[in-house]
């Protein structure tokens, strides 16, 4: 609940998520499940993970899926939380696909593969239609 709201000190996060879970297993099922549940498009979603396999954990078959993923491997951060929710709002802005990946290291949001930069017309269309949040989902 400690984290501000970059722009808007006066909000925390728990100012602006409606739905969060800690989700074992599978996160393509997960997000899935979420996308079911809460009636939301992926491109309203933002994903934090903290693991560490391969190049950006989890955060890349959750990209794929047309969520913006950031990586936190050594845990969520003020500059990790900060870098997410200014990349975030960019992306919505400029209404660009979401499925990409927010590294730690606070570098400019990345595709995860070549098959997310060159994703469907149909499948952006989908997974961006819709209000946008600033954390996992928008109250």
């Amino acid at each position: 609940d400690a984290f501000e709201v970059p722009g808007d000190p006066s909000r925390r996060l728990s100012d602006l998520v409606a739905y969060q879970e800690i989700y074992t297993g599978n996160k393509r099922a997960h997000f899935e499940s979420l996308r079911r549940r809460s009636g939301l498009p992926f491109g309203s979603m933002l994903f934090f993970d903290d693991a560490r396999g391969g190049r950006f954990g989890n955060c890349e078959p959750v990209a794929r899926m047309g969520v913006l993923s950031a990586h936190c491997p050594s845990g969520l951060t003020d500059g990790v939380w900060a870098h997410a929710v200014r990349s975030y709002a960019a992306l919505a802005a400029d209404e660009a696909w979401m499925g990409m990946v927010v590294p730690a290291s606070g570098g400019a949001p990345e595709s995860p593969d070549e098959a997310s930069a060159s994703a469907s017309a149909a499948a952006r269309e989908e997974s961006n239609g819709g209000a946008h949040a600033a954390a996992l989902v928008r109250r």
